[in-house]
């Protein structure tokens, strides 16, 4: 009889988690489950940790991979592995909560057994004396919403406009990962916000629910909130391969112009300039000259920037005014100008005044009857 869940965990470098991590799973009250630790080649003694933490216990696979620049690898590795109906993704350095596989059980069994349950995460941040506390909890879905596709979970309350696209927010099931040939890129950073989309579009029933299963270490330092040549080299990686997606899938028409501004603003007009995630100018980003060159490559050849061209213009308003600005950008001498256009002028009127009128209800307020 085929297990309920596979979890599978990239490990690397993660020596001062992993116990906890390993606990988290050992201390799961549903005990039907396999675990696949990925450790690639840490140099701080993570697999010794590791080994010290599993203690024999048969319900764990612990597997030595080479270096290969993200979790990619060690997550393909799990789903071409996994024997369980259904795979739960788990960092490291993060940990579950103990009630996380009992209550997915049950919700798998109540919604029919869907392609994708919905969760949610609780993020914990570290304090200047050390200790983590937990501020926010993430997720898109409501408790009990059910839906009959991945691109009606998408399209549901404008969730797309808001997508957390981490592998470890939602639990998949094993045969649709497999059966599609959805694996992430290896050895690509930044690889969830290119793959979880692609998941959802082909994926069948789709089930939420409100519950933190997961505690998500928020690192200020990390991959996600940091700027290098490898991240920017990787994130024009990513644009090239959602207009290569844009080009050779038949994408449902209800959902091209979510997905298109979701494209716009996540991987083709943010990605290349100077801004972090949180809007601020990033101190330790690439070189304008490694921007350029990054930004050349992926929208240079003319055949690259007709897909972008496809893809802005099905995209809102707010997305298409950039269009003109991408153009200067692939001058000569445009790309700096075309850069600070976006830091002082776009990204303060779109995403700092045009969001604080629409927050105060300017933008919808009817007009006055007339005398």
């Amino acid at each position: 009889m085929k297990i309920p869940f596979t979890i599978v965990v990239p490990a690397c470098n993660v020596a001062g988690y992993a116990a906890e991590m390993i606990a988290s799973v050992k201390a799961q009250t549903f005990p039907e489950f396999e675990a696949i630790i990925v450790n690639e080649e840490s140099k701080d003694g993570t697999r010794q940790v590791l080994h010290e933490a599993i203690a024999g216990d048969g319900r764990f696979e612990l597997v030595t991979l080479p270096r290969s620049g993200s979790a990619s690898v060690s997550r393909n590795y799990g789903i071409d592995h996994a024997g369980g109906e259904y795979i739960v993704f788990l960092d490291g350095d993060d940990w579950l909560e103990p009630e996380a596989l009992a209550r997915f059980d049950r919700l798998i069994r109540e919604a029919d057994h869907p392609d994708i349950v919905m969760a949610a995460v609780r993020c914990w941040y570290c304090r200047a004396d050390g200790v983590w506390e937990p501020r926010e909890c993430l997720g898109l879905g409501r408790e009990g919403e059910r839906f009959a596709s991945g691109v009606d979970a998408m399209l549901a309350d404008g969730k797309l406009e808001h997508w957390i696209p981490g592998s470890w927010l939602n639990i998949f099931r094993t045969g649709l990962l497999r059966e599609n040939r959805l694996y992430q890129v290896p050895g690509r950073m930044h690889q969830d916000d290119e793959w979880t989309y692609r998941v959802f579009l082909v994926a069948g029933k789709t089930a939420a629910t409100e519950y933190s299963h997961y505690n998500y270490r928020c690192n200020e330092q990390s991959i996600t909130n940091t700027q290098s040549r490898k991240s920017i080299a990787d994130r024009a990686a990513n644009a090239e391969s959602v207009l290569q997606y844009w080009r050779t899938h038949d994408i449902p028409a209800r959902i091209k112009r979510p997905l298109a501004d979701y494209y716009c603003k996540n991987f083709l007009h943010h990605s290349f300039f100077t801004r972090s995630r949180l809007g601020r100018l990033n101190p330790n980003r690439p070189s304008c000259a490694e921007r350029r060159e990054m930004f050349r490559r992926c929208f240079g050849p003319s055949e690259r920037f007709a897909a972008y061209l496809a893809v802005a213009r099905a995209a809102k308003r707010s997305e298409r005014l950039m269009i003109p600005v991408m153009r200067l950008a692939r001058c000569r001498y445009g790309f700096k100008p075309a850069e600070l256009f976006f830091n002082f002028i776009y990204y303060p009127a779109i995403f700092v005044f045009w969001r604080k009128l629409k927050n105060a209800g300017w933008l919808h307020r009817k007009a006055p009857d007339a005398k």
